[in-house]
């Protein structure tokens, strides 16, 4: 499956990671099935191939517009809390709890921990954003 060497390499990509890991926590939780679009919804129904494919490049490109929209829209959020306090905590707090949240992927790696209802992608996610924070706090 994975090794705890392999959340080493996690952190030296995170900031380019966390959506890509978002928009496939999104889609693996059902997420495509909520976009009724009637073009998307004729064109992945079609039987020819490339209407098929253009069709389901639409949707993907379609959640990962609205994962980058939500994300920064948390991300801001969180930056200006950050700013406004004019303190480094704030960057700690919501790093290390991004950092909790993420280390729940190890529930599916050891035998005997009870495993985490969201998907495995959710985890790395934050995960990924949790170290984004906490570098960004550290060059302040």
């Amino acid at each position: 499956m994975f090794a705890i060497k392999d959340i080493e390499s996690v952190k030296n990509l995170a900031s380019i990671l966390v959506i890509p890991f978002f928009a496939a926590a999104f889609i693996a939780g059902g997420g495509l099935n909520t976009f009724n679009d009637p073009v998307t919804g004729w064109l992945t129904a079609s039987s020819y191939l490339p209407f098929k494919i253009i069709g389901y490049s639409l949707l993907l490109a379609s959640v990962v517009a609205l994962t980058t929209l939500t994300f920064a829209i948390v991300d801001y959020c969180v930056i200006w809390i950050h700013v406004t306090l004019n303190s480094a905590y704030p960057m700690a707090i919501f790093g290390f709890t991004s950092l909790t949240a993420g280390l729940f992927v190890l529930s599916f790696a050891v035998p005997g921990l009870p495993k985490s209802p969201l998907n495995p992608f959710w985890h790395f996610g934050f995960l990924c954003y949790g170290f984004s924070l906490l570098s960004r706090g550290e060059n302040r």
